[in-house]
C-alpha cells in the first residue's frame, strides 16, 4: 500500500492511498460470497453458489462497490496509524481510478487558534438597579396572575379576555387555527398575530367576522413579512378581570414569606435584581467574547460548521422528532432546506468561532475541571430530584454524562477567567486591542472531554457553542 499526504487549507489533510491489487482481488472476492448469502441462483441455496455461478449473477462492478465499502475505510485507519495526523472527524473519500485502484481520504484536523492580544482586553462591568416602576410592573402582573374572571355583557375592551374561535390564512395556508380559545386584548400578548388585536377590540359575544390584514415588510415573523393575513373570528364570550386589591391582604395570598405588601415589594425588588445582574453578566460575557474572536485567528475544517448548522436546524425545528416542523416552515415560505442551511451558515461560523476562541483559553490559561468537580456537580444534580435519585444517579454515571457534565463546568470556568481579565484593574486599557501577527502556538493533544468546545454530548445551552450565542 503506497501513501502520501499533503496539508490542504482549513484544517484538514488528504491521503493519496494506492492499493495494492492482490488485496482488491481478494476483497472483491469476499464481496462476492457476501452478496451470494443473499443472492437467489437457479439450483443452489443462498449462500452455496460456488464462486464461478456467483461471478455469472454477480457483476463484478456489483461486487467492487461491497468491496470498497470495507476497503476504503480499512485502508485508511492502517495509513492514519502509520503518520501522525490527529483526526478531528470522519473522512471522504474519493475514487480516483479502480486498476489499480487509488483514491483519496480527506480527513479534518484539530483547529488552529492564536487568540493574539486578548490580556489588554478592558471592559467595565456596569452597575445595575431596579426602579420603582419596574417593581410597580411585576406586581402588578402578579395582580393579573390572581385576577377572578367575570363574564360582560358588552364589546371588549383593552384587557378583556376573548374566547373563541380563531383561525388564519397565510396565502391560502393555516397559520393559526384554534377552537375555544382564550386570548387576551393586548397588543403585547397577540404581537405574534399582526392585527388581531385591533380586530378583536370592539367584539362582542356571538359576533363573527373575517378580515383581511396586510403586514408590514418588516414584520419580526418571515412566515407572514409582507404578506396578507386572513382572519376568521367567531366570539363565544367577552371577560373581564377584576384585579385583586394592592394591600397586605393580597401579599398575603402569595405565601407565608408575605405578611405585608412591602415585604412583597422587597422580594419582586431582589428577584428583579437578581435577573438584572445575569443580564448584566451575559452583557459583558458577549462584548467579551465578541473582542476575543476579533482579536484571533483561526484554521478549521469545513465540517465544523456544517455539523453547526445541523444543530441549529435541531434547535430551532426540533428535527430529530421528526421534519415535518421545518417541511411545514419552508412550505409556507416558499424556500428550500439549501437555502435555509445557506441563511444559518453565518450564525454557524460565528457560533464555531466563538467555541474555537473559549476552547483555546481554556488551553492557555490552564483552565481545568477535575473529576472531584465533576462529582460534586452530579451530586447536586441528582439531590435536586430526590424522587428519581437512582435513576438520576444511573444516568449521570456514565462516561457520556459525565462529559456533558464536564464541559458545563469548564464552559462556566472559562467564562468567568475571561471576565476576570477582561475587568481587571490597568493603568492603561482600552476596549479595543488590535489583533496580533504572531504565529500560532502549536497545539498538543488533550483529551475530549477537556476542551470548551467538544459539545456534541453537552446540554446545547451549557456548552462552549451555546456560551457563544448570548
Amino acid at each position: 500500500m503506497n501513501v502520501t499526504t499533503e496539508r490542504l487549507p482549513q484544517s484538514q489533510v488528504v491521503f493519496q492511498i494506492e492499493i495494492d491489487q492482490d488485496r482488491v482481488d481478494s476483497a472483491v472476492d469476499d464481496a462476492y460470497r457476501r452478496l451470494g448469502q443473499r443472492a437467489r441462483i437457479p439450483g443452489f441455496r443462498p449462500g452455496k453458489a460456488p464462486m464461478g455461478m456467483l461471478r455469472r449473477y454477480i457483476t463484478r462492478a456489483r461486487a467492487l462497490e461491497d468491496a470498497l465499502q470495507r476497503l476504503l475505510p480499512e485502508s485508511f485507519q492502517e495509513a492514519l496509524k502509520e503518520s501522525d495526523v490527529e483526526p478531528f472527524g470522519r473522512p471522504s473519500y474519493e475514487v480516483e481510478s479502480v486498476e489499480p485502484l487509488v483514491y483519496k481520504a480527506t480527513v479534518p484536523v484539530r483547529p488552529t487558534v492564536h487568540l493574539g492580544e486578548y490580556r489588554a482586553i478592558r471592559f467595565e462591568r456596569q452597575p445595575v438597579a431596579v426602579a420603582d416602576e419596574d417593581v410597580d410592573r411585576a406586581v402588578d402582573d402578579l395582580r393579573h396572575r390572581y385576577a377572578t374572571i367575570q363574564p360582560v355583557e358588552r364589546e371588549a375592551r383593552e384587557g378583556d379576555i376573548v374566547r373563541g374561535n380563531i383561525s388564519a390564512l397565510v396565502e391560502g395556508q393555516p397559520f393559526f387555527d384554534r377552537e375555544d380559545v382564550q386570548v387576551r386584548v393586548s397588543a403585547d400578548s397577540l404581537r405574534g398575530l399582526p392585527g388581531l388585536h385591533d380586530l378583536l377590540v370592539g367584539l362582542k359575544a356571538g359576533d363573527q367576522v373575517e378580515r383581511d390584514v396586510d403586514v408590514p415588510e418588516d414584520f419580526s415573523d418571515e412566515v407572514v413579512a409582507g404578506k396578507r393575513v386572513h382572519y376568521q373570528v367567531r366570539v363565544h364570550d367577552v371577560r373581564q378581570e377584576d384585579l385583586p386589591n394592592l394591600d397586605d391582604e393580597f401579599a398575603q395570598m402569595l405565601g407565608d414569606d408575605f405578611p405585608t405588601l412591602l415585604a412583597l415589594r422587597e422580594h419582586v425588588r431582589k428577584d428583579l435584581q437578581a435577573d438584572a445582574e445575569r443580564r448584566e453578566q451575559r452583557r459583558l460575557e458577549d462584548k467579551a467574547v465578541d473582542a476575543l474572536v476579533e482579536r484571533a485567528t483561526f484554521e478549521y475544517p469545513p465540517q465544523l460548521v456544517a455539523a453547526e448548522v445541523d444543530r441549529l436546524l435541531e434547535e430551532r425545528f426540533d428535527v430529530g422528532r421528526g421534519r415535518r416542523g421545518m417541511e411545514d416552515y419552508l412550505r409556507n415560505i416558499g424556500r428550500s432546506e439549501e437555502d435555509l442551511r445557506t441563511e444559518l451558515r453565518p450564525l454557524a461560523d460565528e457560533r464555531v468561532r466563538r467555541s474555537l476562541a473559549l476552547t483555546q483559553l481554556a488551553e492557555e490559561d490552564a483552565v481545568t475541571v477535575g473529576d472531584a468537580d465533576v462529582d460534586q456537580a452530579i451530586e447536586e444534580l441528582v439531590s435536586s430530584s430526590p424522587g428519581n435519585a437512582e435513576r438520576n444517579q444511573a444516568f449521570w454515571s456514565s462516561d457520556m454524562a459525565r462529559d456533558t457534565v464536564r464541559n458545563r463546568l469548564l464552559t462556566r470556568r472559562t467564562l468567568d477567567r475571561l471576565i476576570e481579565i477582561v475587568t481587571a484593574p490597568t493603568e492603561v486599557g482600552a476596549e479595543v486591542a488590535a489583533p496580533a501577527t504572531a504565529p500560532p502556538r502549536p497545539r498538543t493533544r488533550r483529551r475530549k472531554a477537556e476542551t470548551a468546545a467538544t459539545a456534541e454530548a453537552a446540554a446545547p445551552e451549557e456548552t462552549a457553542s451555546a456560551a457563544a450565542e448570548h
